[in-house]
């Protein structure tokens, strides 16, 4: 018998999850990007634990899997009442998305972006939130 499986997704992952989901008959909730960037690390974990919370009321699934790093610590605490957890050991999203091979590749190339198909299309600019932290916004112009 086949295991029942949702996957909580960031909207970053949307491509690379919705792709493979729809084959493999898994269920996917997706939350906006940038949930991490908010002040307050609960307002992250309390809407990856209200979905959960949701998705165990609707249906019995066997794994409830997290597509999201730690994010700084934002995922701790979450929990399923029913269903296994499965929750990545990535520190964020990038590991996730590249691989560890590839990551290691990068630590020594300070300042270094890599910008996924999802980072495009849901995220903000992050190489503009970098220029605006180093005071060198007027950079782009």
């Amino acid at each position: 018998m086949k295991s029942k499986k949702a996957v909580i997704a960031c909207q970053v992952f949307y491509h690379e999850i919705l792709t493979r989901a729809e084959k493999e008959g898994i269920d996917v909730e997706l939350l906006p990007q940038g949930l991490h960037d908010r002040i307050d690390s609960s307002d992250m974990r309390n809407e990856i634990q209200n979905k959960i919370d949701i998705l165990e009321a609707k249906n019995d699934y066997d794994y409830i899997i997290l597509a999201y790093g730690f994010c700084s610590g934002n995922v701790a605490g979450i929990k399923t009442k029913k269903a296994s957890l499965v929750i990545s050991l990535a520190h964020d999203c990038i590991p996730i998305l590249t691989g560890r091979a590839n990551l290691e590749g990068n630590l020594d190339s300070g300042g270094t972006y890599y910008l996924s198909r999802g980072w495009i299309d849901c995220g903000g600019d992050p190489y503009k939130q970098y220029l605006f932290m180093i005071d060198r916004l007027d950079k782009l112009a």
